[in-house]
């Protein structure tokens, strides 16, 4: 198989790339729920309070939220800073945050119950529950399983963070851009992190339960623990 890089690609399929509208990596964002209704009412310490303080400005980031749990009960929730550099908005601890790759957590978790339900085996073919799934070589598309996308395995090319800023193209829709997809080393050769075996993932889940990804998390996973302002993707939380 031969080594791809994104300028490789032929204009079409990138420009298709760049309508990918949410990488399973930052489709999740959560939110931190205040005590006594008030930060100001948050028991940290001025030390701590300049610790972060100085944090945030070292790492120039507009805003920060903290919370302080204590086995399974929240002590204190703190929020410092501005919701976004260009905007006077001041960040208060029920703002809410995408989560990033913490997605990955609820995506292999949801995957797990499944497995528990004997719906799918973590060495199932994707093709298995996906037929029309479809990479670049055709033993690859015949022998790449659930396993080896959890594991970051596949050896599939990352192209960077350009899944992350795609608009457009749905989930559903990018699998149909796998097969034009170059390898960065032999499958299974290693272990390199890649954020689109995650957005295959998320199409098994819809595919063995008859729901969008987010609604059986949320079902099986968030509701269950007590999670509330939990959202699958933007749409939900805008």
């Amino acid at each position: 198989m031969k080594n791809h890089n994104y300028k490789t690609l032929r204009p079409t399929v990138r420009s298709s790339l760049r309508t990918l509208s949410l990488c399973m990596g930052i489709a999740v964002s959560t939110h931190i729920p205040a005590i006594a209704g008030s930060d100001s009412k948050a028991p940290l310490s001025p030390n701590f309070d300049r610790y972060i303080e100085q944090m945030r400005q070292d790492w120039n980031i507009p805003g920060i939220a903290v919370a302080v749990v204590r086995g399974d009960k929240l002590v204190a929730a703190k929020a410092y800073g501005l919701r976004q550099w260009d905007e006077p908005e001041k960040l208060d601890a029920n703002s809410v945050f995408g989560v990033a790759s913490i997605t990955k957590t609820f995506i292999s978790g949801a995957l797990a119950t499944l497995v528990d339900k004997g719906k799918l085996d973590w060495d199932d073919p994707i093709i298995k529950h996906l037929p029309t799934f479809e990479l670049a070589d055709p033993w690859m598309t015949k022998n790449v399983t659930i396993k080896d996308f959890l594991a970051h395995r596949s050896g599939i090319a990352a192209y960077g963070d350009i899944w992350e800023e795609m608009s457009g193209l749905t989930e559903a829709g990018s699998l149909d851009l796998f097969k034009h997809l170059g390898q960065s080393m032999p499958f299974r050769y290693g272990s390199e992190y890649n954020n689109l075996g995650y957005i295959v993932l998320g199409q098994v889940i819809e595919a063995v339960t008859g729901k969008h990804w987010g609604a059986y998390v949320r079902d099986v996973l968030w509701q269950p623990m007590g999670v509330k302002g939990v959202y699958a993707n933007v749409r939900e939380f805008a």
